[in-house]
């Protein structure tokens, strides 16, 4: 399966969601699963990236991971869990900077 990979640097095609229930960030506009328990209708990492700041993903932005990444705990994950996996998203962000 091809690498699927969002604008915060989340590996999409990993995820036990993807692709039967939810196809990705870019193909849902950031309104991914977890923000129905936070009470917001996007993604505010996906709003900031591709919306306001029209970038292809947050690999481009001087302040990553910039506040956003925190804003948001996925409730599923404790808050080590959560941490790596923003220290995952940043590493897979800067190794596929140019791609």
């Amino acid at each position: 399966m091809k690498k699927i990979i969002s604008c915060c640097g989340a590996v999409c095609s990993d995820c036990k969601s993807y692709p039967d229930n939810c196809g990705g960030c870019e193909s849902i506009h950031g309104k991914a699963e977890w923000i129905n328990y936070v009470g917001i209708d996007v993604c505010p990492i996906f709003k900031c990236c591709r919306t306001e700041k029209e970038f292809y993903s947050c690999s481009k932005c001087n302040d990553l991971p910039c506040n956003n990444y925190y804003l948001y705990k996925n409730p599923s994950l404790t808050d080590e869990e959560y941490n790596q996996a923003i220290d995952k998203a940043v590493a897979v962000l800067k190794e596929n900077i140019d791609k």
